[in-house]
């Protein structure tokens, strides 16, 4: 009786074993699939605002982002001067800009006055995304030559 006992409890030890270590499998490849697409969006805006950064013309473009992951969880979204980075659900992940951007709105500042714009960079050194963006690349004349700017902002 007590062999038979031990067997099912031996047999019952296995089974919890396994089934534990195939859920852990499958949660591991869940994090794998969500890590992947979180770069996959990291990379994308990252891209879109690194090809804008070398074209030589005034331009304005808005990016709407889809924020939803997992069941209609939201991906908190942050800009950096020189880097995208989202976050969900204790996972970030980031992708670089190539050049360090302007988290600022444009309008109305003086953008020949270098102390206003570093003064204005210093205030806006992150910016949180909620669905769109605005990137705006601006020609800036100053004291020795022209220059273009970028920025991000939120509408």
């Amino acid at each position: 009786m007590m062999d038979w006992l031990f067997s099912k409890f031996g047999l019952i030890v296995a089974c919890t074993i396994l089934i534990l270590s195939l859920s852990g499998i499958f949660i591991s490849m869940n994090r794998a699939a969500i890590r992947s697409e979180l770069q996959e969006r990291a990379d994308e805006l990252a891209s879109w605002v690194n090809s804008a950064i070398p074209l030589p013309s005034e331009a304005r473009w808005e990016y709407q982002l889809d924020l939803e992951i997992g069941g209609g969880s939201d991906i908190r979204t942050r800009l950096l001067p020189d880097m995208v980075v989202l976050e969900w659900r204790g996972t970030r992940v980031h992708s670089d800009i190539i050049v360090p951007v302007h988290l600022w709105d444009p309008a109305g500042v003086d953008l020949t006055n270098n102390s206003e714009i570093v003064w204005l960079d210093e205030q806006f050194s992150e910016l949180q995304v909620h669905r769109t963006i605005i990137l705006e690349h601006v020609l800036v004349h100053q004291k020795w030559g022209e220059v273009y700017l970028t920025f991000l902002h939120s509408p």
